[in-house]
């Protein structure tokens, strides 16, 4: 996560993560076995969808991020198809071969859902939130899935917990 709480260098590691792992199984998604097609989803998100979406619960996404993982998620299927570019197809048409839909972004959402529920006490108003920080008033600190992140006199995200957040410590 970046000091204005993007997660853009995640989700671009983990997708070459993903691509790895794909490539490691690329001998039961592309080789001789004949797999059924069915039977070849379940190996993408087994293998290649636990490794890409690990930790996605705490992404901050933008549009950016969203159109990689979404691109990420075409670029599999077309793989798994034996599909290459110069063939011309559009997604729609990689995805009626699949026999799915884009699903990425809803399993990303719906696990970010599932971790908002089970953990209230991250999810805050914009994701800020305001903390009593001793004598010297109030101070916002910036929340993340492993604490809170404070910044104090232009010095870096620093891992804090409110109860132990001083003024002027480090």
């Amino acid at each position: 996560m970046t000091e204005d709480c993007r997660s853009c260098h995640d989700v671009r590691g983990r997708i070459a993560l993903g691509k790895e792992a794909f490539n490691k199984k690329n001998d039961l998604m592309r080789g001789s076995l004949s797999l059924h097609l069915k039977n070849k989803k379940r190996i993408v998100k087994a293998f290649v969808w636990s490794v890409t979406l690990y930790g996605s619960e705490t992404w901050t996404l933008q549009k950016e991020d969203i159109r990689r993982l979404e691109a990420f998620e075409i670029w599999m299927w077309r793989r798994m198809m034996k599909v290459p570019w110069t063939e011309h197809k559009t997604n729609e048409e990689i995805l009626k071969m699949v026999e799915t839909e884009r699903k990425i972004m809803d399993t990303v959402r719906s696990r970010q859902k599932r971790m908002a529920r089970s953990h209230p006490e991250i999810i805050t108003e914009n994701n800020v939130r305001r903390t009593n920080a001793g004598e010297e008033g109030l101070r916002e600190t910036k929340n993340n899935a492993f604490g809170l992140a404070t910044k104090d006199r232009g010095r870096q995200y620093q891992l804090r917990r409110t109860k132990d957040v001083r003024p002027g410590q480090v």
